[in-house]
């Protein structure tokens, strides 16, 4: 039995130490899982941290040591980050300014030709121009950005997660998240290279 194993089977006795070690053996690696999802700010990786080691700590007794404890922790901690996306999706819908989506259809011209992928290409940002752009765009729109292009969810998926009618409300809610994008991307390329001048 690994040092792994000794710890967790200690913590799943109700020792509190080993519980403590067992944290601070895997925090590193539930941090990296979450930044995998597409989550950049600490204080919204703790969070959700947070949340998984409480479920951990809820379910230990009932893990079994035939499992690998890197894959129970990778399930909990994407299970945590989809409550997190829905619960962030909700509130953002109540503090939303609501409009429809034909009114907001007919406010912004999308364009046809080119995809989020290209438009990135073209500009050639960096990471950081990106992040900051993703910030700028509205919570609902961030959390539909990752679910599909970075957590890799179908629009299926996305629908029943968000409370959508269907995954063509979803596409056309996507669609208008990715121009938002684009051109919050120019955005910040503008004022990089006015900096720059």
């Amino acid at each position: 039995m690994d040092e792994a194993e000794t710890l967790i089977r200690r913590a799943q006795e109700g020792n509190s130490d080993a519980w403590d070690a067992l944290v601070d053996r895997y925090m590193d690696i539930l941090h990296r899982i979450i930044h995998r999802f597409g989550v950049q700010r600490l204080e919204e990786t703790e969070d959700i941290a947070q949340d998984v080691w409480l479920r951990v700590y809820k379910g230990l007794r009932s893990f079994h040591s035939d499992s690998k404890f890197e894959t129970w922790l990778f399930t909990i901690a994407r299970n945590c980050f989809r409550d997190h996306v829905h619960r962030a999706w909700r509130m953002s819908l109540v503090s939303h300014d609501t409009r429809s989506d034909d009114e907001e259809e007919g406010s912004r011209k999308e364009p046809q030709d080119e995809s989020l992928e290209s438009a990135v290409e073209r500009i050639v940002i960096s990471k950081n121009q990106v992040e900051a752009a993703m910030e700028q765009l509205p919570s609902e729109y961030r959390a539909l950005l990752r679910l599909r292009h970075i957590a890799g969810y179908s629009l299926a998926e996305i629908a029943q997660m968000t409370g959508r009618t269907s995954p063509q409300a979803v596409n056309n809610l996507l669609r208008r998240a990715e121009t938002r994008l684009r051109e919050a991307v120019a955005s910040c390329d503008a004022e990089v290279l006015s900096k720059g001048k």
